[in-house]
């Protein structure tokens, strides 16, 4: 049974890491996403100037 129970920490460890992974993937294309956001606001204000 120990071979299990070792087995199951390194498959939760492996899916902590992963969906830290994830996460952080998800945190930096949102960021691309809110630049260009900005970006686009800039240049429409700039029309109205």
């Amino acid at each position: 049974m120990a071979h299990n129970d070792s087995t199951l920490s390194v498959n939760k460890s492996e899916e902590n890491t992963m969906q830290s992974r994830s996460v952080v993937e998800q945190l930096a294309e949102a960021q691309k996403e809110i630049n260009d956001l900005k970006m686009k606001l800039m240049w429409m204000e700039r029309n109205y100037e």
